[in-house]
């Protein structure tokens, strides 16, 4: 008797152990409580919960594990006819326990149960959202030998125990966010003792930026810039960023693109004139001046003087810098030395935007963002006011020619690692293949790389609860890069967009201007402007990477090219006319695929 008691005393010991460190029971409580608890709360449960289904396979596995620890325990102490009886007891026992978890909640074979769970648990992608991370540490070990076993999904990227997952966000974000992609549809992130959630699902995609989207605000980091864009319309609430929107439509028509691809087109001759055959010139540079020039002429109806856009891409870097360090994140007011070169730059460029204003006049006749204000302002519309206009043309400024000049330089990159496509693209520079390569260039390097929202409200995003206040990051640059979208996504072909493998593509997994009422305001016009650039640029001039230079994105508020440096050699072609032929080679695989591996 001593004996027995002593040997279920052990076993019940080892059942509240493997219950603690499988999560199930808190520490200090003792078994019998808290496994009656367990299974009370886990029988309420709905089979749609991803909790709930892990809950129960692991309990499977430490039912297995249990029944072999007691009977090696049993053997060892009992005579031989006592261990048969209790070795059949215990075995009846746990086999009924688990005959009745399986025909509890799923009609139907035990088999295809666990089939079944096996499929709902690769498709949901939240796993253990509030649960131990040492949950799983037993595996369902009969499931292998009926040939059923798969190891279950990540859970979500492993965190500091302090910072949680900052260090990630502050290192590669590229390569964490498409890791975080492969984990699944939506997984938990932590940044400090804040949670935050990763979507990279496109139906889940369409409910944070449509479907709910008055559920959700602009994140910390956003409203943190109106250090440097006041309440414009990158900056601003819902309401008052869809009230900017609807004043400056006209300056986004479709009606405007000749005038837009006219002025393109002259700025760009002007800028591949000065270059040399066989120099080496940055292009990043370049063509950031030369985006600016086209935006201030063509969308605010003014040319900039060098000055004048020196100070505006300065202002630009010191915004970029601030996103880079989270220098503007909770710190915006205080006195730290990047703070203040933010504020110095973009106290010349309000001295900047004045003038321009002032020589503007009262823009009553004209179609361009300014002319556009100021007619709201002298029309008495009280949301109008000289400080919002000053707001609106400062984001427009600063936020308007550098997504553009980001994307050509990257398209002009890619065409120089692809000499194929540019081939191609020299005989088709008013086709198809043009869109083809700007398409995929905004796929590779979406102008829109990450979208932030918070919620308002507690809701559901597929089927998953997010509590209120909490932070859902979307990056267009992994949903680009999923295999669930697209073949080879980490490979350059234009070609996907016109073999018909992306004509079911679902609405959210291609976003580079992001999606929903918040869409880029100038995304058909930008699309464009880029068309422009590239075909004179191809035309004329054919531009190739020196030697040993690596191209590394860096992604900041917006992706640009880490050093603000892409230099590249200058080579005058003959004419397009001239131009040889070259045959088709297969895709190659993205250059930035080893980076972001």
């Amino acid at each position: 008797m001593v004996i027995a008691v002593a040997t279920y005393g052990l076993t019940s010991f080892l059942q509240a152990f493997f219950h603690q460190r499988l999560g199930h029971t808190p520490s200090g409580k003792w078994l019998f409580r808290n496994h009656v608890r367990f299974h009370h709360s886990l029988y309420r449960k709905t089979l749609t919960s991803p909790r709930y289904i892990d809950e129960e396979r692991s309990n499977t596995g430490f039912y297995v594990v249990i029944l072999a620890v007691q009977s090696v325990i049993a053997y060892a102490l009992f005579p031989r006819d006592l261990f048969v009886v209790c070795e059949a007891s215990m075995l009846l026992t746990y086999l009924a326990h688990i005959y009745v978890h399986i025909q509890f909640h799923i009609t139907g074979s035990w088999l295809e149960r666990f089939h079944w769970f096996l499929r709902l648990q690769r498709l949901h992608g939240v796993h253990h959202l509030d649960m131990s991370k040492n949950h799983a540490i037993l595996l369902p070990l009969w499931d292998r030998v009926l040939g059923t076993y798969q190891p279950a999904e990540p859970r979500g990227p492993r965190s500091s125990l302090i910072t949680g997952n900052l260090p990630d966000l502050q290192g590669d974000k590229l390569a964490f966010a498409v890791r975080c992609e492969r984990l699944g549809p939506i997984v938990q992130l932590r940044l400090w003792n804040q949670p935050f959630f990763l979507v990279s699902d496109a139906a889940m995609i369409g409910e944070v930026l449509v479907t709910k989207n008055r559920n959700f605000t602009k994140p910390m980091l956003v409203k943190s810039l109106s250090v440097a864009f006041g309440r414009g319309i990158v900056a601003a609430e819902h309401d008052l960023s869809m009230h900017a929107r609807r004043i400056l439509q006209p300056a986004f028509h479709k009606s405007r693109l000749d005038d837009l691809a006219s002025a393109a087109e002259a700025c760009t001759r002007r800028l591949i004139d000065r270059w040399e055959d066989g120099t080496t010139v940055d292009v990043h540079r370049a063509i950031r001046a030369l985006c600016l020039e086209i935006f201030s002429k063509s969308m605010l109806g003014e040319t900039l003087n060098e000055h004048e856009q020196g100070v505006v891409i300065d202002a630009f870097d010191q915004v970029q810098e601030s996103v880079r360090n989270f220098t503007c994140l909770p710190r915006e007011h205080l006195p730290f030395p990047q703070t203040l070169r933010l504020r110095w730059a973009f106290r010349k460029l309000d001295t900047i935007v004045a003038d321009l204003i002032s020589r503007h006049g009262d823009g009553a006749n004209g179609d361009d963002i300014l002319s556009l204000l100021l007619r709201a302002h002298a029309s008495g519309d009280p949301l109008m006011t000289t400080r919002q206009i000053r707001d609106e043309v400062v984001t427009m400024f600063v936020t308007g020619y550098e997504s553009v000049a980001s994307s050509v330089h990257f398209a002009l990159y890619l065409l120089s690692e692809h000499p194929a496509e540019a081939a191609k693209l020299e005989h088709d520079l008013d086709g198809t293949h043009l869109d083809n390569i700007i398409k995929e260039t905004l796929r590779l390097f979406p102008a829109a790389y990450q979208i932030g929202r918070v919620t308002i409200e507690p809701c559901e995003i597929g089927g998953h609860a997010i509590p209120a206040n909490t932070h859902v990051l979307i990056y267009p640059w992994a949903v680009h890069r999923s295999h669930r979208y697209f073949d080879e996504p980490d490979a350059f072909r234009p070609q996907r967009w016109s073999d018909g493998s992306t004509r079911s593509l679902p609405k959210f997994a291609y976003l580079p201007f992001g999606g929903g009422p918040h869409t880029c305001i100038g995304a058909t016009l930008a699309k464009a402007e880029m068309a422009t650039i590239l075909a004179t640029i191809v035309k004329h001039i054919r531009l190739t990477l020196p030697p040993g230079t690596r191209v590394v994105p860096d992604p900041t508020l917006s992706i640009t090219v880490a050093g603000s440096s892409l230099p590249m050699v200058v080579e005058r072609r003959r004419s397009a006319q001239q131009a040889p032929h070259r045959r088709s080679t297969p895709p190659a695989q993205c250059p930035f695929h080893e980076v972001m591996g």
